[in-house]
């Protein structure tokens, strides 16, 4: 059963995800999770996420990044 997700404003999305990366339509956070852990959250504008830990915080946001681009490959290859 699919349930109807709500679209954040852009302004919401900006202010919740403050990064804008490469991937068209996705934006992304860093957070440090724990002494030395990062985790890296990215979403889209309609809510669906995707997130990584590392202890890199630099190649934390281009893995999350790969993984949306994986993920908005298998759905554009659903429709």
């Amino acid at each position: 059963m699919k349930s109807e997700t709500k679209r954040l404003s852009d302004i919401e999305f900006a202010s919740a995800f403050p990064i804008a990366g490469t991937v068209p339509g996705w934006r992304f956070r860093v957070r440090e999770v724990s002494a030395g852990v990062y985790e890296c959250e990215g979403s889209d504008e309609f809510g669906r996420r995707i997130s990584r830990k590392s202890t890199d915080p630099a190649r934390i946001v281009s893995e999350c990044e790969k993984d949306a681009r994986q993920l908005l490959s298998a759905t554009n290859r659903g429709t």
